[in-house]
């Protein structure tokens, strides 16, 4: 409005000046004229720049903006203080100077964001700028972002409680490594948090080592791709319900559960994996869990399962009946320090495309019965420390030839 007011001004000043003239006016009136005209521009242009000091905000649907934002001496850069703490939000102008800060508002074209000196990405701004008296300038600021990649990324001593309720998170489609290694975090506030559109959360709480609850009841996975590492190294958690979760178009879980240590109930009941290949070390030493519910698991399409259940030491009893093996090539150590398990039965698996069985049994030192009455080795190359560790007085059924010659060994 700024520009309209000294048009306006400037056109008034034209029209003054053409009336003088055409009315024969003298060179000194004429004259006096221009100064008078020049000097209402000037002040109008004084009181239109950017101020210094705290700017208004007006946001329908705030986005990430939790605080004030403040703009800088240029006007290039703005500073947002987060209400949480430690953290500070930056968005940098690519132009050099007030007059391209402005056109390249103007234009749409996009700006970086920074948060704590880490760049972010960003999908779409928009800037209004009005007047608001002769002082301040009003903005309705709105910045929708995609991408929140690491964005708390390493808050491991800082950040101890987070609360996210009113973070508006509708448009976000990245969450990978969020809370990534903020060992600290012992509150996590996550009620809100609208995740209809994400498609990666791999690594999302990676190492978040301190938190002993985790409520994701609302979580709308309907669009997720990926989720490994999800939860790797939570090892104070001690229970998760994922009973919520759609994972129908996941591709990706790899050591999803890996070293959640502390973790005695896990509910996976409606969790779909027709789309899943790798299943390497995803209940990886889930030490603590004593019973597992993966009967809904569907198998088809896994081609490794190396390292499954690797040192899940407390668990008594495990259903695989359903596995569906035809495309499975590795299950080494799948089994591995299992030192619980009083019974295996898989005699449903078909191992005829399995290469690699080393250590699939290695200190599984409770076992008192385990069915292998299907298994074929025929393509097996690496089969060292599979039973190595096995309780000697466990009841062996196999037909196969080279694990005969094995048992014989232990």
């Amino acid at each position: 409005m700024g520009n309209n007011e000294s048009g306006n001004t400037t056109q008034q000043s034209n029209n003054i000046q053409s009336e003088d003239t055409n009315k024969s006016t003298s060179n000194f009136e004429s004259e006096n004229t221009k100064n008078i005209s020049n000097k209402k521009t000037s002040d109008d242009k004084k009181q239109n720049q950017t101020p210094n000091k705290e700017v208004k905000i007006e946001n329908e649907e705030p986005v990430i903006i939790l605080g004030k934002i403040i703009p800088n001496e240029i006007g290039c850069e703005y500073n947002i203080k987060n209400d949480e703490k430690g953290k500070e939000i930056k968005i940098i102008d690519k132009g050099v100077n007030k007059n391209t800060l402005f056109e390249n508002i103007e234009k749409g074209n996009v700006y970086d964001i920074y948060i704590n000196d880490t760049k972010i990405n960003i999908n779409e701004e928009y800037y209004k700028f009005q007047n608001e008296g002769k002082s301040n300038i009003l903005i309705k600021f709105k910045i929708i972002l995609k991408d929140l990649n690491h964005l708390f990324i390493d808050c491991n001593t800082s950040l101890t409680s987070l609360n996210l309720s009113n973070f508006n998170s509708s448009y976000i489609t990245n969450m990978n490594g969020m809370f990534y290694n903020c060992t600290s975090l012992i509150s996590l506030n996550l009620s809100n948090l609208n995740t209809k559109n994400v498609t990666d959360m791999s690594s999302m709480f990676y190492k978040c080592s301190s938190l002993s609850s985790l409520d994701l009841s609302n979580f709308n996975t309907n669009n997720v791709t990926n989720m490994s590492y999800m939860f790797y190294d939570c090892s104070s958690l001690k229970s998760l319900d994922l009973s919520n979760f759609n994972t129908n178009n996941v591709d990706y879980m790899i050591c999803m559960f890996r070293n959640c240590t502390s973790l005695n109930s896990l509910d996976l009941s409606n969790f779909k994996t027709n789309n899943i290949k790798d299943m390497i070390s995803i209940f990886r030493n889930c030490t603590s869990l004593k019973s597992l519910n993966i009967a809904n698991f569907e198998t088809n399409n896994v081609v490794n399962m190396s390292g499954m259940f690797f040192n899940c030491s407390s668990l008594t009893s495990l259903n695989l009946s359903k596995f569906n093996t035809n495309n499975v090539k590795n299950i080494s150590c799948m089994f591995y320090n299992c030192s619980s398990l009083i019974s295996l039965d898989l005699s449903n698996f078909n191992t005829k495309n399995i290469t690699d069985m080393s250590g699939t049994f290695f200190v599984c030192s409770s076992l008192a019965s385990l069915n292998l009455s299907n298994f074929d080795t025929e393509k097996v190359t690496e089969m060292k420390y599979m039973f190595d560790g096995l309780n000697k007085n466990c009841q062996i059924i196999s037909n196969d030839n080279k694990i005969k010659s094995l048992i014989n060994t232990i």
